[in-house]
């Protein structure tokens, strides 16, 4: 469960704060649990998707400008990886 540490201050009028306690009413929720689930749902889904296809965007792009070889051998590809990931232990 999340824990909220954040306050907003909203202002609405007679007409929209007696429907939202009427739908908080017959959903069994709270006021704020409605309306934290409506901004949820209208925005920040929303955003956090936007977020993905663009970070999904950059890695297509960058696969496409810097294309690699496929390993054929998988032992032979990890050797040479962790061999490029840790020089040093060529020394040894």
């Amino acid at each position: 469960m999340s824990t909220y540490t954040k306050k907003a201050q909203v202002l609405f009028t007679e007409k929209q704060f007696n429907d939202l306690q009427k739908i908080a009413k017959k959903e069994h929720k709270k006021l704020g649990t409605l309306i934290r689930k409506a901004v949820e749902e209208a925005y920040l889904k929303k955003a956090r998707a936007q977020e993905i296809r663009e970070v999904a965007n950059t890695l297509l792009t960058l696969a496409k400008d810097n294309p690699v070889e496929v390993p054929f051998d998988h032992q032979e590809w990890e050797k040479d990886y962790s061999r490029l990931k840790n020089p040093a232990s060529d020394d040894k």
